[in-house]
């Protein structure tokens, strides 16, 4: 491998939630894997070139002609509803203006190969996508296989994408730089507002991000070029230790929200009762994915008490469960605090009503597109 010399840098983006998204879903690979899975693995959906009918003739369920034939239709409908993000088509040209390399590095299922690549502005200098490579994010591997795509070191190349473990903890356990696309997105509006010169905000996020150690104002290694210069307050008044202790005790929370059994788990009697409804009904919502139960053993279940509110499970619950393989999985993950829910719990946030925004972020957490 020949790695190119440090110039106007590298970028590396995400595909889905970062430089395009679906503006029709109707996720067609979500039915038959809740089937339960029979000789094809979830993760293989990623990492073969399995096509839809592929996928539901491995899985443990029938769906039948019929029900097969809805679920192309589906996958048709969203793979014409495939559209760039706002404001990407503008990065992009900024990015192509001042000669930065492009890298697509991307999880999804054989069926969202073209449609990405054909809404894109032009073809990207590398392309990664999972399913060709039979590797997934956050695979260090295939981090490695951007820089050999791309020619450069990692430190060279910065990662940009909208799922935190996958695009930013990934590709930083390598050593590459990386950061969320809010964050990018955030930068280059702020700089366009500021200066009316996007492309060479860009690029200075680019060699502030990728190179570790210079900062945002730093001057391009393009003489004469306007160099970005963020100026702040200081460092401000000094205060005590102990006015300082007073201030982190002020702002600081324990948080244990981390535990995936950070509720009271109660059996069905005690939680039937709780709530004032029959276990036939717990049952009925146990099988329709409706809610989250664990197994204790053979033939009991029990339940976290805090997917439920007024008697019922909270709204926008069902639509959840099915992005996760397991209940234990789905529950950690409902109770862990989210950067994309605000840095809450998206539990919490179901109950304040903030149903499409946790469902974007488990969409990003585990994303068969």
């Amino acid at each position: 491998m020949t790695y190119g010399r440090v110039c106007n840098g590298t970028v590396c983006f995400d595909a889905f939630g970062t430089l395009v998204e679906i503006t029709h879903k109707r996720q067609p690979f979500r039915t038959p894997l809740r089937g339960g899975v029979k000789s094809i693995r979830a993760d293989e959906v990623l990492t073969r070139r399995l096509s839809l009918r592929e996928v539901a003739a491995g899985v443990s369920h029938e769906l039948g002609e019929d029900g097969l034939t809805e679920l192309e239709k589906d996958l048709q409908a969203e793979c014409a509803s495939v559209r760039l993000r706002t404001g990407i088509a503008a990065i992009w040209q900024s990015l192509r203006d001042r000669g930065v390399r492009i890298g697509v590095c991307s999880n999804l299922a054989l069926p969202y190969g073209v449609p990405l690549l054909s809404a894109l502005p032009d073809p990207p200098d590398a392309v990664i996508l999972s399913y060709e490579v039979g590797l997934v994010k956050p695979d260090p591997a295939i981090f490695r296989l951007v820089c050999d795509r791309l020619g450069f070191r990692p430190a060279e190349i910065l990662f940009v994408g909208d799922t935190p473990s996958a695009d930013v903890e990934g590709p930083r356990a390598i050593g590459m730089p990386a950061m969320l696309i809010s964050e990018f997105e955030e930068f280059t509006k702020w700089g366009a507002h500021e200066f009316g010169h996007p492309s060479e905000v860009l690029l200075a996020a680019v060699q502030g991000a990728g190179y570790g150690s210079n900062p945002p104002n730093t001057p391009s290694s393009d003489t004469g070029k306007r160099a970005l210069i963020i100026k702040g307050s200081g460092l401000g008044p000094l205060i005590s230790l102990e006015e300082g202790r007073a201030r982190l005790d002020e702002i600081t929370v324990d948080d244990d929200s981390t535990d995936w059994a950070a509720s009271e788990i109660l059996g069905v009697a005690h939680i039937a009762e709780k709530l004032g409804i029959s276990a036939a009904t717990l049952d009925l919502w146990r099988d329709n994915g409706t809610v989250i139960a664990f197994r204790k053993d053979a033939h009991e279940f029990v339940y976290p008490e805090r997917q439920f509110e007024h008697s019922r499970p909270i709204e926008g619950l069902e639509r959840l469960i099915g992005y996760f393989s397991s209940p234990e999985e789905a529950w950690e993950w409902l109770v862990t605090p989210n950067p994309y829910t605000d840095s809450a719990a998206p539990v919490d946030q179901l109950r304040s009503g903030h149903i499409e925004e946790v469902v974007r972020a488990a969409e990003g957490a585990h994303d068969y597109q």
